[in-house]
C-alpha cells in the first residue's frame, strides 16, 4: 500500500530532478488518467481493507483476557480504519483538484483546429492564440504535477496509519 506511488506515479523523481510538465517522461494525458485509474482503484479497495483489518483487531480484542492485550488491538485498530478520516478531512481536497484537472482536460490537445490562410495579420493572431492556451496549456500541467506530488507526500503520511496498526497488532500477538 506505501508504494503505490512510487510504482505508478513519477511523483518522487519528479521532485528530485525539479521537473516541469515538459520533462516528465510520461505524456501528461497518460499520467491523468494513470493517476484517475489509481485513485478509483484505491477508494474501491484500501477502506474495506482497512475496516477488515479493523474488525479483526477489535474481535481479537473482545476475546483478549489480558486488559494490554486488549489495549493494543484496539489501538491497532482505530491506527488501522484512521486512514478512511485522514483521507476525507486532510487528502479530499487534493483528491477533488486532481480529479477535476484530469477530468477537465482529459489529455486532450489545447490546441484548437485552425485554418490558417488568409491575410499575415490573422495568422499572426492565431499564432498567438496558440501559443497563449500552450502556456495556459503547460501552466495548468505545472499544477497537476505539483498537486501529484503533493497528493504522494499525503500518501505516505496516510499509509504509516495502517503500518501502526500492523506494528501494534504484531506487538500484540507476539506478547
Amino acid at each position: 500500500m506505501l508504494t503505490i506511488p512510487v510504482m505508478v506515479l513519477p511523483a518522487r523523481r519528479l521532485r528530485q530532478a525539479g521537473a516541469k510538465a515538459e520533462t516528465c517522461a510520461a505524456s501528461m494525458s497518460h499520467l491523468k488518467q494513470q493517476w484517475l485509474w489509481l485513485y478509483a482503484t484505491g477508494r474501491a479497495t484500501f477502506p474495506p481493507l482497512a475496516a477488515t483489518a479493523a474488525l479483526a483487531y477489535t474481535y481479537l480484542s473482545y476475546l483478549s483476557d489480558d486488559e494490554l492485550l486488549a489495549r493494543l488491538y484496539i489501538t491497532a485498530a482505530v491506527s488501522t480504519i484512521s486512514i478512511v478520516p485522514f483521507t476525507l478531512l486532510v487528502m479530499m481536497p487534493t483528491n477533488n483538484l486532481l480529479a477535476e484537472a484530469a477530468a477537465a482536460r482529459g489529455g486532450a490537445s489545447p490546441r484548437p483546429a485552425v485554418k490558417r490562410e488568409g491575410v499575415l495579420g490573422e495568422e499572426e493572431e492565431v499564432d498567438k492564440a496558440v501559443v497563449t492556451m500552450k502556456q495556459a496549456s503547460e501552466v495548468e500541467d505545472e499544477e497537476f504535477l505539483r498537486l501529484v506530488v503533493k497528493w504522494a507526500r499525503l500518501n505516505y503520511l496516510r499509509h504509516l496509519l495502517p503500518l501502526a496498526g500492523a506494528v501494534i497488532g504484531l506487538t500484540a500477538i507476539l506478547k
